[in-house]
């Protein structure tokens, strides 16, 4: 088992960020509010820290406490097109780092805890609110967008669709 002693202050600062800069890039391709969006990827974190025994890496990734909740910058909106296609590659490019760092120095357990960290916090962002519809009747829990952006995520984490 790893800890966060196990990381450089930049390893750690990559793992914490690339969870939260996925996050941002699903909530930056809503329309209408961020708040649902927000609510929803702050729900998984915070689950995710309850429901992991303290000291371990998943709890220690999602201490709000850490400097990278605190410091949390607005990401780029889609109708700048070209700082959002920067912002979703780096984010890609940090997840990727993130994974090459986990599986040099973390458990398998907890490489795939944080691929399933990511996945479900993206996932949970696209879900909060629905597109398309009458007043949220009838649309659809996850856009082709948000769906094209899960794969790349997916991609990077080294998931399977």
């Amino acid at each position: 088992m790893s800890s966060k002693n196990d990381y450089t202050p930049a390893e750690w600062e990559l793992l914490q960020r690339s969870i939260l800069e996925a996050g941002a890039a699903m909530i930056a391709l809503q329309t209408g509010g961020m708040v649902r969006e927000s609510l929803a990827v702050f729900r998984v974190l915070d689950e995710a820290r309850d429901n992991n025994p303290v000291g371990s890496l998943i709890f220690d990734l999602t201490n709000e406490d850490s400097e990278p909740y605190q410091s949390q910058e607005t990401p780029a909106e889609p109708d700048d097109q070209s700082a959002y296609a920067d912002n979703v590659q780096a984010m890609l490019d940090m997840v990727a780092q993130a994974i090459v760092v986990l599986q040099e120095k973390a458990t398998e357990e907890e490489l795939n805890q944080y691929r399933q960290l990511v996945l479900d916090v993206v996932e949970n962002a696209a879900r909060a609110s629905r597109t398309g519809g009458f007043l949220g009747i009838g649309g659809k829990p996850i856009n082709e967008e948000e769906a094209a952006l899960i794969a790349k995520i997916q991609a990077q984490l080294q998931l399977s669709e």
